[in-house]
């Protein structure tokens, strides 16, 4: 059954490394449901605007056409119940409208078109939070409406549509139109895959298979994005959510947690090899337990003990000693 949250509280941002992790938390006590969302960024996805003719650009200002941008992300919303526990809900597209312009502009119409060009979603929003429409854009703000997941799935299977081919957009009161240069970021996976709801396993796979819509055995209590750094001749552990040092395994206890993970290698020839280790890993260790073969992308499946690791490929035709590494985390809680 799927459920709306309300927005509550106030925001704040945490860059990491090419990625936005928005956080919102609540001081309301709420009897059952104290409402806030975590929305992990899948990496921001810029537009590009051409400038009306006859201005003139100034050296001291970023050209006009990168001034107004729509961007699209992952968010998760994360439901805090009253006795501290959390719940994730359902994935949800965020179409971003940036307004990087010395001016306001009036936001009047969003929405996702399809590859036939046809609109997807338009003014209907989503989620309580969003804001209502028209609306103005201070100079150097950003407005934020939302595509649940599961909807842009259903529609992209019933018309045969490329996610890569669906095009975010938002119109403004003067009758431009900017939309997103790239499609949005969702992925189909591999429907045939099960990911492991027990004991330390890994794999290279293309496409990365999607992460499952419940594990069976687990609640699903946290989900984060972040782009660590593999070195050449050094295994780098993976940081916590929101760049936190730690990432958030515990030495004992491996059976009351679980996480699962996606990675990607930014550039498209590299390769990194991937490990883990069993936490607290050491402060520089020379290598992790376990070792995989060199990948360009693939997946892990870790009790609540091992911490995921990186190093960079030796092996690469390349001069360089280093690559990044986008990486998608799920934490699981042990449940019914």
């Amino acid at each position: 059954m799927r459920r709306s949250v309300g927005f509550v509280g106030g925001a704040t941002c945490i860059a990491v490394a090419g990625y936005a992790v928005n956080q919102v938390s609540t001081g309301l006590q709420l009897p059952v449901w104290a409402w806030g969302i975590v929305a992990v960024a899948a990496g921001a996805i810029g537009a590009r605007l051409a400038a009306p003719q006859g201005e003139a650009s100034h050296a001291s200002e970023p050209p006009k056409h990168e001034q107004l941008r729509v961007d699209v992300s992952n968010h998760f919303p994360v439901f805090d119940r009253a006795d501290g526990s959390q719940t994730m809900g359902d994935p949800l597209v965020a179409v971003i409208a940036r307004n990087g312009t010395a001016r306001p502009v009036r936001a009047t119409g969003w929405g996702a078109r399809g590859a036939d060009g046809r609109t997807l979603i338009v003014t209907q929003p989503t989620t309580r939070w969003e804001p209502p429409l028209p609306h103005w854009i201070a100079a150097g703000d950003e407005a934020t409406w939302y595509l649940d997941a599961a909807d842009v799935r259903q529609r992209a299977e019933s018309e045969g549509w490329a996610f890569e081919d669906m095009i975010a957009f938002v119109t403004f009161a003067d009758g431009r139109e900017v939309t997103a240069d790239r499609g949005l970021p969702l992925s189909k996976g591999d429907s045939t895959f099960t990911w492991p709801s027990s004991g330390n396993q890994a794999g290279t796979h293309e496409p990365v298979p999607a992460f499952p819509p419940a594990l069976p055995g687990w609640q699903l209590t946290a989900a984060w994005t972040q782009t660590t750094r593999a070195f050449t001749g050094q295994w780098r552990p993976l940081a916590g959510p929101g760049g936190e040092e730690n990432y958030p395994a515990t030495m004992n206890g491996c059976d009351q947690q679980r996480f699962l993970l996606r990675y990607r290698v930014l550039n498209e020839s590299t390769t990194v090899i991937p490990g883990w280790t069993h936490s607290p890993p050491a402060n520089n260790p020379a290598a992790p337990e376990q070792t995989l073969t060199p990948a360009h992308s693939g997946w892990l499946a870790l009790d609540g003990c091992q911490v995921p690791m990186f190093t960079f490929d030796a092996t690469n035709a390349s001069s360089a000693n280093l690559v990044d590494v986008a990486v998608e985390v799920q934490r699981y809680t042990a449940a019914v």
